[in-house]
């Protein structure tokens, strides 16, 4: 026999069902596709793989331009021969910073390179604010970081830090728990077309975590983001159209949990 719930337990869960259909309201549209292109067939002509996986798949790492420490002397000069000019140099030191970032041994100046533009520029603002994020040349420090991403998004609407302020309120880094909160900063990044934020769309559609559940909609946002080269969206969306994949595996919670820890994951080896 069912109990019936208290009133205050249906108070609670409408609630949170009227916080859902809000957060859903606030989404950007879902993307545009045909049925015919959301097809397994189709995915795969458009995603072609090779014995050794997915190939021709874009980088999609941030940012985009991620220069090797062996390239540092070069861009030290360039950054040199802009100084000499008198200009105020972001774009070179950027790159500069994000070389050093990449080695070891040259994190702390790379971190201090970001900091020199962080109150002026967004993106070094977002940078500085993973390197504080994860204790990469500074002293791990979640409020600073979280300080950082808002800036950012304060003067820029910046997709990396909505994106961040997303993983961030979806494991609990600096802050409680916030489903609703990663939800709502993720859509503002996939709105300008960030990968990662449209993966995590998906995801949170596939579950229903913030949102009411819709299998269409985190599929479409799982094809945008396999289209600009998330290679896990692309193996989800053909997890989604594969004919013979059981309604149980297609809605399982476990792709949100693997989200969640993939995330956390992130968040404790860049600690360790």
């Amino acid at each position: 026999m069912h109990r019936a719930l208290p009133a205050a337990a249906l108070g609670c869960i409408a609630a949170v069902a009227k916080s859902a259909r809000n957060d859903a309201a606030d989404a950007p549209p879902p993307p545009a596709y045909s049925r015919a292109a959301l097809g397994h067939d189709a995915l795969g002509e458009r995603w072609p793989r090779d014995t050794a996986g997915m190939v021709g798949i874009p980088k999609r790492a941030w940012p985009e331009r991620q220069p090797e420490i062996e390239e540092a002397p070069a861009l030290r000069e360039l950054l040199r021969a802009c100084e000499a000019k008198g200009e105020t140099c972001s774009a070179e030191r950027f790159v500069l910073a994000t070389a050093l970032i990449g080695s070891k041994d040259d994190q702390a100046e790379g971190a201090a390179l970001y900091a020199v533009d962080a109150n002026n520029d967004a993106d070094a603002a977002c940078a500085l604010g993973i390197c504080y994020q994860g204790g990469t040349g500074v002293d791990l420090d979640e409020t600073r970081a979280l300080e950082l991403f808002r800036a950012a998004v304060a003067r820029q609407n910046h997709a990396q830090s909505h994106y961040e302020l997303g993983a961030m309120a979806y494991v609990g880094q600096g802050m409680d728990e916030d489903e609703s909160l990663a939800f709502a900063h993720w859509a503002k990044a996939a709105a300008q077309g960030h990968p990662a934020a449209a993966f995590m769309l998906g995801d949170v559609y596939l579950e229903g975590l913030a949102v009411p559940k819709d299998a269409d909609r985190a599929l479409r946002w799982f094809v945008f983001a396999g289209d600009r080269g998330h290679r896990g969206a692309r193996s989800r969306a053909f997890a989604l159209t594969q004919p013979e994949t059981t309604d149980e595996e297609t809605a399982s919670g476990r792709y949100t949990d693997g989200s969640r820890m993939s995330i956390a994951d992130r968040v404790a080896s860049s600690s360790e």
